[in-house]
C-alpha cells in the first residue's frame, strides 16, 4: 500500500472522499421591530435569533427598536430572522 502524502488525504483515500471546506458569505443585516418595551424583549429576540444556525451575533436596541443579525448567508437567510421574531411576537417592520 502506498501511503498518501498527508494524513488527510489518507482518510480521504479510505473512505473515497474528498474533504471540502465552504467559505463563508458573512453578512449584517438591520431590521425594524415594533413591540418591544423591555429587557425581557431584547433577551427573548436574542435567544430565537442565536438558536438559528449561521447566525454569528446579534445587536438588539430596543431604544432604537432594531435588531442587527451578523450571519453566514450561505446558511441561513433574512425570512427565517423575520419568522423567528415573529413566531417571539413582535412585529418586523419592511
Amino acid at each position: 500500500m502506498v501511503r498518501a502524502a498527508h494524513p488527510t488525504e489518507e482518510v480521504a483515500e479510505r473512505f473515497g472522499k474528498v474533504a471540502q471546506t465552504r467559505e463563508k458569505k458573512m453578512e449584517t443585516i438591520v431590521l425594524n421591530v415594533r413591540g418591544m418595551s423591555c429587557g425581557g424583549c431584547v433577551s427573548s429576540i436574542m435567544n430565537v435569533l442565536q438558536a438559528i444556525d449561521g447566525v454569528d451575533g446579534v445587536d438588539v436596541s430596543l431604544e432604537r427598536g432594531q435588531v442587527t443579525v451578523r450571519y453566514d448567508a450561505g446558511q441561513v437567510g433574512v425570512a427565517a430572522f423575520k419568522d423567528a421574531i415573529e413566531d417571539a411576537g413582535y412585529d418586523v417592520a419592511g
